[in-house]
């Protein structure tokens, strides 16, 4: 006569059953995606032993001077905002001590 599995029994033997569909299925497509990034890393070497291949870099100067240009106002505005940052960071200390000891009065009158 047959044993009757149980529950739990039958649950772990289906569990092992989709873990191996799993396997199945997904090695597959993993080696794929595997192998198609492994020429998108390929690609850009095998370009670089080109000897004949130059890039022009005139326009990246121009680009370079605009960024360049840009700077002293982004420092410009970092000097501006640091000491109102400093101004929140203490008024909220203060307000966070005071808070703190009204709390603890509170709860020493209770």
């Amino acid at each position: 006569m047959k044993e009757r599995i149980s529950g739990k029994e039958e649950e772990e033997e289906q569990e092992g059953k989709f873990d191996q569909l799993k396997r199945k299925v997904l090695a597959p497509k993993y080696l794929l995606l595997l192998c198609v990034f492994s020429l998108f890393m390929m690609s850009p070497v095998s370009a670089a032993d080109n000897e004949t291949a130059t890039m022009d870099l005139s326009s990246m100067t121009s680009l370079i001077d605009q960024v360049a240009d840009l700077m002293p106002s982004f420092g410009d505005l970092a000097i501006a905002v640091v000491p109102i940052l400093f101004i929140f960071i203490i008024i909220g200390f203060v307000t966070g001590l005071l808070d703190g000891l009204l709390d603890m009065i509170r709860s020493v009158l209770k």
